[in-house]
């Protein structure tokens, strides 16, 4: 009963957002582990080879990472994979047979990236607890004056819910997109008409608000 609660307290905090509070928790999640693995990388010589046995990260996820970390660390942590690669490369120059099926298998994407996994883990594990914690009725009043889920993790919802909580799920955005478009008509018409001063909170963020339900927050890779 207390881990019960206290998911239900956690979640109803992650309601307290503009954005997607599935993509906010993904994203936490992810830089909870570049903020250590940053570190690992730079200075524990065993990560450093399990990092080459593996191949390092996806394109996405290897600039994110790059962006995170020092020039220093990157060459410390990266030494080991690009001699590895080095040496592979050198091997398939021996025999070109099926080269281009073996060289893709040098290229990391997003089944083998380890931050992908860790992506699609959180975010399927946040996902059900999410449906369990809508089905009290309180939960359910607390959601209604959130701003909701993105259009992607709405989709997943869907796939775990009752018929009746499909419609619940499909009005609430329903009324939020139609108050965003409103939202973003009057910031318009204020900016254009030179009163942006007059332009409310929402209005000045309903651009935003409205993107990021749509695409998700733009940090995560899916």
């Amino acid at each position: 009963m207390c881990d019960e609660s206290n998911i239900n307290e956690e979640l109803a905090k992650d309601m307290n957002t503009r954005g997607c509070p599935v993509c906010n928790r993904v994203w936490h999640e992810v830089t909870s582990f570049f903020s250590s693995w940053v570190y690992s990388l730079a200075n524990d010589e065993n990560i450093q080879k399990e990092n080459a046995n593996s191949l390092g990260l996806c394109h996405f996820h290897t600039w994110q990472f790059v962006s995170m970390g020092s020039p220093q660390g990157i060459s410390s942590g990266y030494e080991n994979l690009v001699r590895h690669l080095s040496d592979e490369l050198y091997r398939l120059s021996s025999s070109i047979e099926n080269v281009l099926d073996k060289l893709s298998n040098l290229i990391i994407d997003s089944k083998g990236c380890r931050v992908c996994s860790l992506t699609r883990n959180m975010e399927n594990r946040y996902i059900k607890k999410l449906a369990i914690f809508l089905i009290r009725e309180d939960n359910k009043n607390l959601y209604l004056t959130s701003e909701g889920v993105c259009l992607r993790h709405l989709g997943m919802l869907m796939v775990i819910s009752s018929a009746d909580m499909k419609k619940f799920l499909l009005n609430h955005p329903g009324s939020r997109f139609r108050q965003w478009a409103e939202n973003m008509n009057q910031y318009v018409f204020k900016t254009k008409s030179l009163q942006r001063h007059l332009c409310s909170q929402d209005e000045n963020c309903a651009y935003f608000t409205a993107l990021t339900h749509i695409a998700g927050i733009k940090h995560i890779r899916f």
